[in-house]
């Protein structure tokens, strides 16, 4: 089953102060997705607020002229006994 669904919309301000939430997250990067996946898991009524059209932060991708680009971390290096970051 999929959880999560991308929807292009503008908010109605206005509609959405008639709904009721137990939980707003605002940014829906990694973190905001597993709170509001245990939180709804839960019984709460959760709403995540997203600036960008699409959730994941920095755990996403984009293609642009045949290349693909990651908008996170790629490598992380040094993290051996003695290494660049010990």
């Amino acid at each position: 089953m999929q959880r999560f669904q991308e929807i292009r919309l503008k908010v109605d301000i206005e509609e959405m102060r008639d709904r009721d939430y137990d939980v707003i997250i605002i940014g829906g990067g990694v973190g905001g997705l597993v709170c509001g996946d245990l939180l709804s898991k839960r019984g709460y009524r959760v709403l995540i607020l997203e600036k960008n059209y699409q959730v994941g932060g920095y755990c996403q991708s984009s293609k642009r002229k045949g290349y693909t680009f990651n908008a996170g971390v790629v490598d992380v290096g040094g993290l051996w006994e003695k290494g660049l970051t010990f």
